[in-house]
């Protein structure tokens, strides 16, 4: 689970280098990883830092934005449209959590 934290001024859930080249590539974690719960406070205009913007956080290798919402879809859909994450990456994301529910399933 990525965290609420910024790492110089960017939300650590929007830095594909630690997801992908430190956590995946250096640590070799296969699993899932998702953000930390987005709360209303984030996406208050008296936020000092913003709420992570979906599109970003999945173009960094996020695959579950939490809790995921109507608004969050409508971004990811204008960052894909706006070249700010790719159709390959949402598909390698939405691959990551099919094969752990599908790990999951079959443990049951």
């Amino acid at each position: 689970m990525t965290s609420y934290n910024l790492l110089n001024g960017t939300h650590t859930s929007e830095r594909r280098g630690i997801l992908e080249r430190v956590l995946r590539r250096e640590f070799g974690f296969a699993g899932i990883v998702m953000t930390d719960w987005v709360i209303a406070a984030m996406r208050s205009r008296n936020s000092k830092h913003g709420s992570p913007n979906p599109a970003l956080v999945a173009a960094a290798g996020n695959d579950l934005f939490m809790p995921g919402g109507k608004k969050d879809l409508d971004a990811i859909l204008k960052g894909l449209a706006g070249h700010k994450v790719t159709r390959k990456q949402l598909n390698i994301n939405a691959t990551r959590v099919y094969h752990m529910a599908k790990k999951l399933v079959k443990g049951l």
